[in-house]
């Protein structure tokens, strides 16, 4: 829950002088997108403020890049470290990251869920061999929306 917001806020850089001298409408001129974690927000308010870059205000995706920021904080917060007998899958395949793993762990409030994995040590010492397994969401890893200078009208050449 460390890196998790009940509020996220994308604003533009404004240019006016006279911009943010009230102090309850300092971000209203430039809000762009919002998103609220009701999960987060049951526990604390706390509100994360990002600037939308010029590209995705341009294209009109600054609520798309508002909800990755949400949805990979998510992800992240909810990691899952586990220590299995087997360098190998049930296929006899190596774990390899960027999987998704079938995980059934009811006790845990995850029942029936595929997660990522995202990272994997394999060890070998007196006890036997181990892998050491990170998995999270696979919302953790979503790509984050960008748009290139030459893909908006006006600036192809």
């Amino acid at each position: 829950m460390a890196d998790r917001f009940s509020d996220y806020v994308g604003v533009s850089m404004s240019v006016s002088p006279i911009a943010g001298y009230s102090p309850d409408t300092a971000y209203d001129a430039v809000t762009l997108a919002t998103a609220r974690d009701p999960e987060a927000a049951r526990m604390r308010y706390r509100k994360h403020i990002s600037i939308v870059e010029s590209t995705l205000m341009a294209t009109q995706q600054a609520q798309s890049a508002i909800d990755w920021e949400m949805n990979r904080r998510y992800g992240r917060s909810k990691q899952l470290s586990v220590t299995i007998d087997s360098w190998r899958d049930k296929d006899g395949k190596l774990w390899e990251p960027n999987t998704l793993i079938p995980v059934d762990l009811p006790t845990l409030r995850l029942p029936e869920t595929e997660l990522l994995l995202a990272e994997v040590t394999y060890m070998r010492d007196d006890y036997g061999t181990h892998a050491r397994m990170t998995l999270m969401p696979p919302e953790a890893f979503a790509v984050q929306p960008y748009a290139f200078y030459q893909n908006l009208a006006g600036f192809n050449t």
